[in-house]
């Protein structure tokens, strides 16, 4: 199943995390490399600002439910794919129905860590899209105060520090670590938000 969309895809969207996951544990690339890709597209999504902000919502909203088993891998807008010019980010659209496949085959437990995290980048997307429709660099709009600060950084990366501690010890058991489970989800949340 990966075969079908990792191999050129991955590379293309990716700066550096291609290079990187033959550094992982075996059994944590499958899993690490799909979350990735489905939290690129939701970015390609929420970041085509040639689109209108209500279609990208639209979207993702959609892609939310079906990567949450809730609905079928989405129809893009042609409105959206047509604000796409990277073709990289178009192909990895294109390929969402392979994406939604592939996370359907997962074992549970993993399917669940990636529901969750792709879940909560994209709550924090919507709400970006919400937040920051009307900025611009004449009228910039700023977060309300530290617990927004806070949320954001859980919803960008923090949330994806736990995921990989989370699924390290998922698939690779005792191995994964000497350290406790909590203290090494703690550190990961820590520096997701930190970078």
């Amino acid at each position: 199943m990966q075969g079908m969309v990792t191999d050129g895809t991955l590379k293309g969207v990716s700066r550096s995390f291609h290079l990187t996951l033959r550094l992982l544990p075996r059994p944590m690339r499958g899993a690490a490399s799909l979350g990735y890709l489905l939290a690129r597209l939701s970015d390609t999504l929420a970041d085509t600002s040639a689109a209108p902000t209500a279609v990208r919502k639209s979207c993702l909203d959609a892609f939310r439910e079906a990567v949450e088993g809730n609905a079928d891998t989405p129809e893009w807008s042609p409105t959206l794919l047509d604000a796409v010019n990277d073709p990289r980010e178009r192909r990895l659209l294109e390929g969402v129905d392979h994406l939604i496949v592939w996370l359907r085959a997962l074992p549970e437990g993993e399917s669940g860590l990636v529901r969750e995290v792709v879940g909560i980048i994209i709550g924090g997307q919507t709400l970006d899209l919400e937040r920051f429709a009307a900025a611009d660099p004449a009228h910039p709009v700023a977060l309300a105060n530290a617990d927004e600060l806070e949320d954001y950084a859980w919803r960008v990366a923090g949330c994806v520090g736990a995921f990989w501690t989370k699924l390290g010890f998922l698939v690779c058991g005792p191995q994964f670590s000497s350290e406790p489970r909590e203290t090494l989800i703690q550190r990961g949340i820590a520096y997701g938000k930190g970078l």
